[in-house]
């Protein structure tokens, strides 16, 4: 238990001693250690509190190596610690390298994102929900939710490529990039999740409704429920969908620019930390 004891106080002691970089103080302690002990143990043996089993010789020599084991496995520690300091310092610039690629991609990403947000005002005022675009979404021919390939590439292509780069780079980065992936499907079933499921709802309600009428259509392997001319009722429903997902595609922009630049903000202090890292 002792020795157990001198083992975690010493590996804090050669922390301690590593992180000011203070050589010369190990130095120094080291040789004032190495000059002591012959002295303390004499000293030591000069008391005679209680009875002593063993001549004294035998009693040095044991106190001798003992202590003299202690001091060597500091010295262990040091140069264990010390190897293992050496060796993360050389694979900072690795490292610092892999976020700078994270960032480069978050860069880009954001840059196309703000290109999205400058929405032409004709597209609210002046047109209609049937004629306003969507840049991140679709809704098919069977009144499905598509994503654009423009949102693949924001929620998971890029996405991918950052993962490749933050898992080799540091493991705060790739907690951050985790925190990152759930923001990312959080704003989603926030915004979009409420239309998926309109949709979902108005297909299976045009095939309920009209399976009598255009049965050849809904059961046909090509056919197209948009095909359908519909009721007054159900266009205005389809309409109201369409309005919708125009606005919810909005604030879905704004909220994932908003994650984007999270998560830069947590490589960039990644970053600062790794470069004062290497140049201490």
């Amino acid at each position: 238990m002792i020795l157990m004891q001198y083992f975690f106080i010493g590996q804090q002691e050669v922390g301690l001693l590593l992180s000011k970089k203070n050589k010369n103080t190990i130095l120094i302690i080291s040789c004032i250690i190495v000059l002591l002990i012959p002295a303390g143990v004499n000293f030591l043996m000069s008391f005679k509190v209680v009875k002593v089993y063993g001549d004294t010789s035998a009693w040095i020599g044991f106190l001798g190596s003992y202590i003299g084991s202690v001091v060597t496995l500091l010295g262990v520690l040091l140069t264990i610690r010390f190897t293992k300091n050496q060796a993360r310092k050389d694979m900072l610039p690795e490292k610092i390298a892999n976020v700078e690629e994270c960032l480069d991609f978050i860069e880009n990403i954001l840059d196309k994102i703000e290109g999205l947000e400058g929405r032409d005002i004709e597209e609210t005022l002046y047109k209609n929900s049937d004629e306003r675009r969507y840049f991140l979404f679709d809704i098919n021919y069977n009144y499905q939710l598509e994503k654009k390939e423009v949102l693949d590439n924001i929620i998971k292509n890029h996405p991918k490529k950052i993962r490749n780069y933050a898992v080799k780079s540091d493991t705060e980065a790739y907690r951050s990039y985790n925190k990152f992936v759930d923001n990312l499907e959080t704003i989603y079933m926030h915004h979009i999740g409420e239309i998926d499921d309109r949709l979902r709802g108005f297909e299976g309600l045009v095939i309920d409704r009209y399976s009598d009428t255009h049965d050849m259509i809904i059961y046909s392997n090509d056919g197209r429920l948009n095909d359908i001319e519909l009721d007054e009722e159900d266009l205005e429903k389809i309409r109201d969908i369409r309005s919708s997902l125009y606005y919810k595609e909005i604030d879905y922009t704004y909220d994932l620019k908003e994650t984007y630049e999270s998560l830069r903000e947590d490589f960039q202090r990644i970053l600062e930390k790794l470069a004062k890292e290497f140049n201490d």
